[in-house]
């Protein structure tokens, strides 16, 4: 804790940090947490603590972590994301700066940040606001959300090094990365390998991480042992007429045309079996989106739908099922 500055008085996040270091040196092999919710109902889960330091040190190792570096705290220190940088920045004796999680993770500056990690969200709001701030950044680490192909274009030319991470809760945090300035393709971490099934799906193996054969949900094209490019979750996939379509290759598409929060989602249909729809936060307003242009006929969306606000899961992703329920509560109304 002597490496811990707290850049916040927010009492909640000041505990969580200390809640996490007291756990950390406690007896116990495991450490508990829960997953994010973003594909189901979230879920308390127990991840043993040797596996836990493996994934750190592998982590540390890609990036080089070196001792007295700057890190900062930008993310809860209740998500997996969070409890894991900082044990990164303990292993390596690092100094962890922690800051409230905001859409302003880069105020109050005190010198260079050697590594950070950040939602999307987090990272579209600085480069909106302040731009200059990232000059002082040296590595920043983004998961929890698909990359949006405009933030896409607006990473590579920023000063700092930006990586996409691969990973969940079961694989504490990380087990690929992605430099999104020079890659299209996820990179595994030291020690893990993978595989798909006949649906694409991703199979991950780290035997250092406790991890034999995780199938995960997400559909992918495995270009080597090691590598692959992410298409979609498999859980999402909508089924239109035999035609199988992923909302993610939809989003990335349309990213550029429609500024607000957004994200596509099927639903039952009598004739096609499932119909894909848009759902937009924000209050509807006349966007010229050229659906024909960029879609095929199946991709494009049979419904628009806008909501105030979109549910976020606790670690800050659009929580896509709760939302559409929330849609359909107020069709009904």
């Amino acid at each position: 804790m002597e490496r811990v500055r707290f850049l916040t008085e927010n009492q909640e996040i000041i505990q969580l940090v200390k809640q996490f270091y007291l756990e950390w040196q406690e007896s116990s092999e495991y450490m508990h947490t829960s997953t994010s919710g973003s594909t189901g109902k979230p879920k308390e889960i127990q991840l043993k603590k040797a596996y836990m330091k493996a994934s750190a040190l592998a982590s540390g190792k890609y990036f080089q972590f070196q001792k007295d570096q700057l890190m900062r705290l930008a993310l809860s220190p209740q998500t997996i994301g969070g409890k894991m940088l900082l044990l990164r920045g303990m292993l390596h004796e690092m100094i962890i700066e922690v800051v409230e999680p905001s859409k302003h993770p880069l105020d109050n500056i005190t010198s260079t940040i050697d590594f950070i990690s950040l939602v999307p969200y987090q990272l579209e709001q600085v480069i909106a606001t302040k731009p200059k701030n990232l000059e002082n950044i040296h590595t920043i680490l983004l998961g929890g959300a698909p990359i949006s192909t405009s933030l896409l274009q607006q990473i590579k030319r920023l000063p700092c090094d930006v990586y996409a991470s691969y990973g969940m809760t079961e694989t504490m945090s990380h087990i690929a990365l992605r430099n999104l300035k020079t890659d299209t393709e996820f990179n595994a971490i030291q020690g893990v390998t993978f595989s798909v099934n006949n649906n694409q799906q991703l199979i991950i193996h780290a035997p250092s991480l406790g991890i034999d054969h995780l199938l995960t949900n997400d559909v992918v094209e495995l270009v080597t042992l090691t590598t692959f490019k992410w298409k979609g979750r498999s859980d999402f996939v909508i089924n239109s007429a035999g035609v199988k379509i992923h909302p993610e290759v939809i989003e990335e598409a349309l990213s550029p045309h429609i500024s607000s929060r957004f994200f596509i989602i099927g639903e039952p249909d009598e004739v096609f079996g499932e119909r894909v729809l848009l759902i937009i936060e924000g209050r509807k307003e006349e966007q010229a989106i050229p659906f024909d242009k960029i879609l095929t006929k199946y991709e494009i969306p049979k419904q628009i739908y806008y909501l105030h606000h979109f549910i976020e899961t606790g670690s800050g992703k659009i929580d896509r099922l709760s939302t559409k329920k929330l849609l359909d509560a107020s069709k009904n109304c």
